[in-house]
């Protein structure tokens, strides 16, 4: 029971049925048990709402007019896997012919409504259990516990899709490359080198979640991920101004000051920051990692406290990708 309420409290759910009393009884009663519940009427309404805000789980009425259950799991499944969001289908007495299609196309299981709501509780929660532990061992590296590369591209994708259906700040894409790592380990071993990275992800974690360096401008929390050896990634989902973006990777670069305790030793730290922001425009998730990993190059490559600005290669278009910024690490950014 502690387990069920500790998943309800902390769990999001999108109850889609066209059926106006069937969507507010059954969301109402999952209320009751202490999830977060919203409604969308129709296909075309959960869409909407999935492509602006998270949802752990959707409970999705197989039978409804327009755009039905299925084809909006099939849109649904085109985007996230089982595990980035369960969808259970919901099927009323009598109907539940079509559900093994269903299941083929990818739901994670199904309840027939009426029903005992213990059941239906007792389904969502082995589906939100099931994903909560699939994401820990497929989207985490596992030296620091953060996300991964392949999971920072599919979540960056996912904001830039929602580019294209509402009004966005700007985004960025912050690339950070621990200097001298390679030397690092050859020096004092992997196993050191593992305690730096843990040890560099926890202040990056702890900086990012300072509300002094976000000062409430950013809108979602940054995903931090490590998507190489040495190498972090942080995206911000909403930066009026490039000067948020830099006071960010400053406060990124500070927090590597204090000597990194090693092996009897005190080990000094840097880093080379690189930054990329998108205003507007269409681009991938790999082309605006790249323009990051440029600067941060750049930066690497000048290592006596320079700071230059790095172009972007642009489609054509209006408003695109303002130029990549490069940071040193000994100056950080100014």
């Amino acid at each position: 029971m502690f387990k069920e309420s500790r998943l309800s409290a902390s769990s999001k759910l999108l109850v889609v049925a066209d059926d106006p009393d069937n969507r507010h009884a059954l969301s109402r009663r999952l209320a009751h048990r202490g999830y977060a519940v919203e409604v969308a009427e129709n296909g075309a309404a959960a869409l909407a709402k999935i492509n602006q805000a998270h949802y752990d789980l959707v409970l999705l009425d197989q039978m409804m007019p327009g755009t039905s259950g299925l084809d909006l799991l099939r849109l649904l499944r085109a985007t996230y896997s089982q595990t980035e969001l369960p969808v259970i289908m919901v099927a009323a007495l009598g109907h539940g012919h079509s559900l093994a299609d269903a299941l083929d196309q990818g739901a994670n299981d199904y309840v027939v409504t009426p029903g005992d709501l213990a059941a239906v509780a007792g389904r969502i929660q082995a589906q939100l259990a099931r994903s909560q532990a699939d994401r820990q061992t497929t989207v985490s590296d596992p030296v620091t516990g953060l996300s991964h590369r392949g999971f920072f591209l599919r979540r960056l994708g996912q904001e830039l899709a929602r580019r294209h259906t509402a009004a966005h700040e700007p985004l960025a894409v912050l690339l950070i490359n621990l200097d001298g790592f390679k030397m690092l380990n050859d020096s004092f071993g992997h196993q050191a080198g593992d305690q730096v990275l843990i040890e560099a992800a926890t202040r990056f974690h702890q900086t990012l979640t300072d509300e002094t360096v976000l000062t409430g401008d950013a809108v979602s929390c940054p995903v931090l991920a490590r998507v190489g050896g040495d190498e972090f990634a942080v995206l911000l989902d909403s930066v009026p101004l490039a000067g948020k973006s830099e006071a960010v990777a400053q406060a990124l670069l500070s927090c590597l000051a204090r000597p990194f305790a090693l092996q009897g030793s005190h080990i000094a730290m840097s880093a080379s920051v690189g930054i990329a922001v998108l205003t507007g425009g269409s681009v991938t998730a790999i082309d605006l990692l790249s323009d990051a990993d440029l600067a941060m190059r750049n930066s690497a490559a000048r290592m006596g406290g320079s700071f230059s600005t790095q172009p972007c290669a642009c489609a054509p278009g209006p408003a695109w990708r303002w130029p990549s910024i490069c940071a040193s690490p000994s100056s950080g950014i100014s």
